[in-house]
């Protein structure tokens, strides 16, 4: 681990995971804190994202453009939050992906 996840680690855990949920009335800047902290730690960290209170995760978890980590939430291993595409399928391909155990968003 790099001295710069390991800085974004010790903040994360020491200070920024005890602030209050982002949406307390007590507006310490808590979302912006952790979101400080997500970006030095994780492998990748998206834009305007939210990481919760208490939430515990691996530093290879990616997360995409304003997506997040919900209150304690416990995240071990690989794992891509976010950037999600849905698409309109014609009945051919929904048909083909069903047939072969592939769900379709």
């Amino acid at each position: 681990m790099g001295v710069r996840r390991k800085l974004g680690a010790l903040f994360y855990h020491s200070v920024a995971k005890h602030l209050p949920v982002s949406y307390s009335s007590l507006h310490l800047g808590q979302t912006a804190l952790r979101r400080f902290c997500g970006k030095l730690m994780l492998a990748e960290c998206g834009k305007e994202v939210n990481i919760e209170k208490n939430a515990i995760f691996s530093e290879k978890v990616t997360l995409g453009d304003r997506s997040g980590i919900g209150i304690n939430a416990k995240i071990y291993g690989t794992c891509h939050i976010g950037e999600v595409q849905s698409s309109i399928w014609d009945k051919a391909t929904i048909d083909a992906c069903r047939s072969a155990g592939i769900l379709l968003l």
